[in-house]
């Protein structure tokens, strides 16, 4: 059976971003704000610690019926027995991960362009993430910033997968990108070099309120 997940308000927990020591914090002051999925980031991280990280975050948020996903690392995503999968265009195949972690799994891949999503398969995906939207210096290898313009090309060559936008969202841009037909925003630095996380995650929850409200003519 298929793992129910929401992308509406993503967390990318990029431990580049937080380090170990306070991502429990983190993680709990953001789900109680309104984060409903996220992913753990740890490119640099030794794969024994992120999986001890990953089943410790897994551990806070199953109680609260959170999806974690794991960023790139298939592997790890097994050893954590996390809900899926986020994968970029240099990692393993859609579909390669879908046959490693089984068809329950929730499986997502970035695409930045329409050229990126050339041969790309949607049947084997559970979501999209397109951008970035805006210039980010979260992420090193980011492509160029595509707006919201870009967003709505690469979201209707996948009509019938969610698409979850990233880069550079903050809670003043949100509701625009919303309105975009953005199914969620992932959102990295805004939350996780926020003071309090839930106050930052409720902002963003009132943007997406807000974008969701039919518009008076």
């Amino acid at each position: 059976m298929k793992r129910p997940f929401d992308p509406s308000l993503y967390l990318i927990l990029d431990l580049a971003l937080v380090g170990p020591g306070p991502v429990d914090r983190l993680v709990t002051s953001a789900m109680a704000g309104g984060v409903t999925l996220v992913q753990l980031r740890g490119k640099a991280v030794p794969t024994r610690e992120l999986c001890e990280l990953g089943t410790r975050i897994k551990t806070l948020l199953a109680p609260h019926r959170v999806p974690l996903i794991v960023n790139d690392d298939v592997a790890a995503a097994l050893a954590i027995e996390a809900d899926g999968v986020h994968l970029g265009q240099d990692d393993l195949p859609p579909a390669a991960a879908r046959r490693i972690l089984g068809e329950d799994a929730v499986i997502g891949l970035s695409i930045g362009s329409p050229a990126e999503a050339v041969g790309v398969d949607g049947a084997i995906l559970d979501y999209v993430s397109i951008g970035p939207i805006h210039r980010t210096s979260t992420k090193s290898d980011a492509g160029p910033a595509i707006g919201i313009e870009g967003f709505d090309r690469v979201r209707r060559l996948f009509p019938d997968l969610p698409a979850v936008a990233i880069g550079g969202i903050t809670p003043d841009n949100a509701a625009d990108i919303i309105r975009a037909g953005a199914a969620g925003l992932a959102v990295a630095s805004a939350l996780c070099y926020a003071v309090e996380p839930a106050l930052a995650a409720r902002a963003f929850r009132s943007r997406i309120a807000i974008a969701a409200r039919p518009r008076v003519s």
